[in-house]
């Protein structure tokens, strides 16, 4: 596996739901397991990183399981864990909610608004399986322009091959999973 070069590295997001369904522990019903575990490698074997803000540690935290701590050492020993203090940004979150629909949960979009604020302070790349997340937000992105430019890469959409492919050559940001893609355009 070729790495990534330095200046190509990527500082990501990603979201708890990868670390938990990468681990399978505990999952009632089938999960994307095999994607999950495959890009959390990937992440670690093409020189990626991940950022941990006080809002993603927190809910680190409350959802640990015994495969999260391990991806969390694994990270930490390569210095691939990069912690910035992330704030909540406050005027950001009420245009959110404003335009999104009413028939949106709220507080749901609020608790993914610390992915959001997190990809903004790094390199604008979400990793996450919440599809009603991506769509509440690519919904908000119509009227909120930060949002336009944020990727959300869900790796349960892509194959290995794709997905080793994309890190590999440093994650570029592609159009068609940009919260802003607009077919039609």
């Amino acid at each position: 596996m070729r790495p990534v070069r330095d200046q190509d590295s990527k500082l990501l997001v990603v979201d708890t739901d990868v670390v938990l369904h990468g681990s399978a522990e505990g999952e009632p019903r089938p999960s994307p397991s095999k994607e999950c575990r495959h890009v959390l490698q990937e992440i670690l074997d093409v020189c990626h990183r991940a950022i941990i803000t006080p809002a993603i540690q927190e809910e680190y935290d409350r959802r640990r399981s015994r495969f999260l701590r391990r991806w969390r050492r694994w990270m930490h020993g390569p210095k691939k864990l990069v912690t910035r203090n992330v704030l909540a940004d406050a005027h950001l979150r009420r245009r959110v909610l404003r335009s999104i629909s009413p028939g949106r949960d709220a507080a749901e979009v609020l608790k993914d608004m610390r992915l959001v604020e997190a990809a903004l302070a790094a390199d604008r790349t979400i990793v996450s399986c919440d599809r009603p997340a991506r769509a509440a937000f690519a919904e908000a992105a119509e009227q909120v322009q930060e949002l336009q430019r944020i990727v959300w890469v869900n790796p349960t959409d892509m194959t290995e091959v794709e997905l080793t492919a994309w890190l590999e050559e440093g994650a570029p940001p592609r159009e068609e999973w940009k919260l802003g893609y607009s077919p039609d355009e």
